[in-house]
This record gives C-alpha cells, structure tokens and sequence, in this order.
C-alpha cells in the first residue's frame, strides 16, 4: 500500500490603514508601506512580511492599482513548496469587499517575493476610505508531492493467547500461593481456589475445617516431588509433559485427586506404548486402581500368540505371582479362552471343507 503525505501550515497577518485615502493620495508610484513580519517556518524562526504599494497607470491616471508584495526568505523553502496567498480588502466605512486568491508552486531554489498586483480601481474609485483593512493568509504546503512511501503492513491477526505460559511461572515459581504443600523434601505454593475448582478431592479438603485449611500447609507422603510438579503443572495449564518417563505414576496420582481427564490421557498413552516389558504392570496397575479397560485390553494383548510364550520367563511375572495372585489366574483364563476360541474357529473351519 502506497500513501501520499503533505503538510500544511497556515499563517495569517491582519493590516488596517487609518487615514488610506491621504496615504493614496500623496503616495508616488512604487512608494511602499510595509506590515509587520509574522511567522513562517515551522521552527517559528523565519519571517514574512507584506508590502504595499500602488502603481501608475499610463490610461487610467496614477495611482489606480494596487500592488501587494510578499517577500519569503530563502531558508523556508527546504523543500518544494505549493504557497497559496490570499487577500481580503474591506472598507470599513462602506463595507465593500475584494477577495483574492493565487496558487503557484515554489521550487527550493526559488528566491525573493511573490507579486500579487490587484485591480482595485472599482474600490479606490469610490468616495474616499478613511479605513481599510487587509487580511493576508498564507497557506504553505510542502513536502515531496509526488512521491510515495510504503506503509508497514499490520497483521489482522491478534497475537495468541499466552495463559498457559503464564500460569505456567506459577508452577516452577515458590513466589505466590495461599497454601504450602509439602512432598517429601520439597515445598510447592499453590492456591486453594484453583486446586478446588481441578480437583474434588483438594475441594473437599479445603472447603471443611480440617487441618490443612486451618493451617494452610498440606503434607504428601505417597508421592514423589517430581510426579506432583507435573500434577500441579496439569492443574494450572491443562498441559501434560513427561509421559515417557512418569505415565504409570502420573496415573496413580490423577486417579488419587480424582483428575480423571489426566488419568485418561496417562491411560491412552500407557495402552498405546504396551509391551511385554509394560504388560505385567499395566495390568496390575489397572487392578490396583480399579480400571476395567485397562484390565481387558492387557489380558488381551498378554494372551496373544506373540506374547504368551514369553511371560511367564519375566520379573514381573514372578512379582505378580507373589502379591497378585489373583492376576495369574485370571491371565491363564484369558490365555485359556484365547485357545479354546483359536481351536473352535480351527473346527469350523475343517467343518466347512
């Protein structure tokens, strides 16, 4: 987008002639009266001034024309100027009006006045004026005319929201909170306002005298500083981070505080990375916490051809077989039922042939 600039300035001198008639009558060709100088730069240094004068006409006589002269100093025109000059004479006495108006272009290196000759015989050729009164604007427009310059294009777009950044600070800062928590050798601040309205369980705990909303402290003991720092980020920013690493422990505590959008986003991420190093335990933590998706998608993928061979050869395996035992049996019925409908699907497919 292109954008044509000009400035303008206005500068305005008022003259009143007391006694003009004598003056025009005793005053010979090219004798002149000069106004006092008024501003004309825009630094207030520079000055103009108006001369008047009156001519001889070779066929009306002398003295009919009237000849105003404004001298402009060289240093006002830094620039190429459009100067527009207009005059008002008005008798005061008879209330008649002469109105003027020239336009003309002044290049930089222009120098000395502009001549503005004015047919005044009409007004002169009256009965005699005690008073007149001229009034002088000029108008001065400068800069480069012609030219363009570009304009900055704007974005119509706003800037994004950064909410989630900011609350963020909250989370790796000690600086503000209402309520001190503390795990293990660490110390969190948090507010009770925003962990109440995430969390029903942090609700109910401050929402009822109990110890921690009289005393503004809670202490953890189940969890580790580093897995709470995540919960907290969770709860101020919606945001999850280090899955790869704290998914199952991450689990364990949403579920705790009853984050269940959390424990469902830890759930996903710990199904779709399963394995047989991860079966066992994701099977015994989704006994642990009641989770009967969890369950029945593991013991699905643990009764697997790929898989069965190998599970029992595991750490995990012995583990489970000492404090779940309950979790063998129910993964050798899974096995079992996996067989039975591999051998059922085996007969009905001979019974066809």
């Amino acid at each position: 987008m292109s954008l044509t600039s000009e400035r303008s300035i206005v500068f305005c001198n008022a003259w009143d002639f007391r006694s003009f008639s004598v003056w025009h009558q005793e005053m010979h060709a090219h004798h002149l009266k000069r106004s006092c100088s008024f501003p004309a730069g825009r630094d207030g240094k520079t000055e103009w001034s108006l001369n008047l004068y009156h001519t001889t006409n070779a066929v009306q006589g002398k003295g009919c024309d009237l000849c105003f002269e404004l001298v402009i100093p060289q240093e006002t025109l830094d620039s190429q100027c459009r100067l527009s000059f207009a005059l008002l004479v008005s008798s005061t006495r008879y209330g008649d009006n002469v109105f003027y108006d020239r336009t003309v272009i002044l290049e930089p290196s222009w120098f000395g006045s502009y001549h503005l000759k004015l047919k005044c015989a009409e007004l002169l050729s009256r009965k005699h004026t005690d008073k007149l009164h001229v009034k002088c604007t000029v108008t001065a427009t400068d800069g480069n005319l012609d030219q363009t310059k570009e304009i900055q294009q704007v974005s119509l777009r706003p800037l994004p929201g950064k909410l989630s950044a900011d609350l963020n600070a909250l989370v790796d800062g000690n600086t503000f909170g209402d309520v001190a928590i503390l795990v293990g050798d660490q110390r969190f601040l948090a507010y009770k306002g925003v962990l109440s309205v995430r969390s029903s369980v942090f609700a109910a705990m401050f929402n009822h005298p109990m110890q921690e909303n009289i005393e503004n402290s809670v202490t953890i003991n189940d969890v580790e500083p580093e897995v709470f720092k995540e919960l907290l980020r969770y709860i101020y920013t919606d945001e999850v981070t280090y899955l790869e690493t704290m998914a199952f422990k991450l689990y364990a505590t949403a579920d705790k505080y009853a984050l269940s959008t959390l424990k469902s986003i830890c759930r996903c991420h710990i199904l779709k990375t399963l394995s047989l190093d991860t079966g066992i335990k994701t099977l015994m933590l989704g006994d642990t916490h009641s989770d009967r998706d969890m369950k029945e998608y593991t013991l699905q993928f643990l009764s697997g051809s790929g898989v069965a061979g190998k599970l029992t050869s595991t750490a995990d395996w012995k583990k489970m077989f000492l404090t779940h035992p309950h979790l063998v049996n129910e993964t050798f019925d899974a096995l079992a039922r996996k067989v039975a409908s591999t051998e059922e699907r085996i007969a009905m497919i001979r019974e066809r042939f």
